[in-house]
C-alpha cells in the first residue's frame, strides 16, 4: 500500500502490467485480487508436500512455473480463496517496482522505521539467538517442523519476528507511521465478492461486521499484506523475547 499511496501501484490493474512475463490466463486479475485472495490463482504450496517443497531453494520463476499451467480455481472476484501464491507475486510486484531487494525494502520501509529489531527474513542457514523451533501436529502428536528455505516461503512466509516487534507492527497501523489514515481505511475494509458478499480486507481476515476475527485458543497465523503478516495468539503462549517464525504459509498438518 506504500506503493499504492506513491503512484506507482493501481489496485485495479491486471497484475501482468507489473508482472508481464506471468501466464496471460491472468490477464484478469489484479493486484486488488491479489490482496484480497480472489485472484483464483493454485497455491503453490499445495503442488509440492509441504516438507519436501522447504527442503530446497527455488527461482522466482521457479515457484511461478509451479502453478503457471495450471487453469484458475476460479474466476477473479467470484471467491475467497487463500493462495500463497497471491503472497509470492506481491514480493515480486515490490521488487519489480520499487527497485530493492524484497528484504531491504521490508527492512528499510518498516522494520528500521518502527525500531523493529528482531524481525528479519527467516532463513534457516543463519544462527539467530534465541531462534524458537517450529511443531506442528500430525494429528497424533506433536512433531518438530523442518525447516522452510528462504525461497520456497519468501514473501508468503519466510519471517521470524517476536512478540514486542509485533507490538510495534500492530500499534503502527493506529498511527500514520507508515500510511495515511485513508489508506488505512481501505486495509481494514473487507473487500467485497462480485455477488457483493464480504471477503477478505486488503491486509487483514476480517469478521462479518469488518472487526478482525477473534484469537483461536492456539497460536494461529493471520495474513496481512501488502507488505507483512498479522497474527492472533492466545495469552500466555508466546515468550515476547525470543524470535518465533510468524509467515504466511500455511501447513496443512497444523500451525506453530
Amino acid at each position: 500500500m506504500m506503493l499504492v499511496e506513491e503512484g506507482k501501484v493501481s489496485l485495479d490493474v491486471g497484475v501482468r502490467e507489473y508482472l508481464p512475463e506471468v501466464p496471460e490466463k491472468w490477464d484478469s486479475v489484479t493486484v486488488r485480487n491479489l490482496l484480497t485472495h480472489t485472484s483464483g490463482i493454485f497455491n503453490y504450496t499445495n503442488v509440492v508436500p509441504f516438507v519436501a517443497l522447504g527442503k530446497r531453494d527455488y527461482t522466482q520463476d521457479q515457484i511461478v512455473r509451479m502453478v503457471s499451467d495450471l487453469k484458475l480455481n476460479f474466476a477473479p472476484g467470484i471467491k475467497f480463496e487463500y493462495s500463497n501464491t497471491n503472497y509470492y507475486l506481491l514480493g515480486m510486484m515490490i521488487e519489480r517496482i520499487s527497485g530493492e531487494a524484497y528484504w531491504s525494502f521490508m527492512e528499510n520501509r518498516i522494520f528500521r522505521p518502527l525500531g523493529m529489531t528482531h524481525t528479519r527474513n527467516g532463513d534457516p542457514k543463519t544462527v539467530i539467538e534465541n531462534r524458537a523451533a517450529g511443531y506442528f501436529w500430525n494429528g497424533k502428536t506433536w512433531l518438530n517442523m523442518a525447516p522452510l528455505t528462504s525461497t520456497a516461503g519468501w514473501a508468503a512466509g519466510s519471517l521470524v519476528s517476536t512478540v514486542e516487534d509485533m507490538a510495534k507492527w500492530d500499534a503502527a497501523l493506529y498511527t500514520e507511521m507508515l500510511l495515511k489514515s485513508e489508506t488505512l481505511k481501505q486495509i481494514f475494509t473487507p473487500a467485497k465478492l462480485k455477488n457483493g458478499k464480504d471477503a477478505h480486507g486488503l491486509r487483514l481476515r476480517l469478521g462479518e461486521r469488518g472487526e478482525e476475527r477473534a484469537p483461536a485458543r492456539r497460536t494461529q497465523r493471520r495474513h496481512s499484506r501488502l507488505l507483512f503478516q498479522h497474527f492472533a495468539l492466545s495469552e500466555g503462549q508466546l515468550d515476547g523475547g525470543r524470535p518465533h517464525e510468524f509467515g504466511g504459509v500455511r501447513r496443512r498438518s497444523g500451525s506453530h
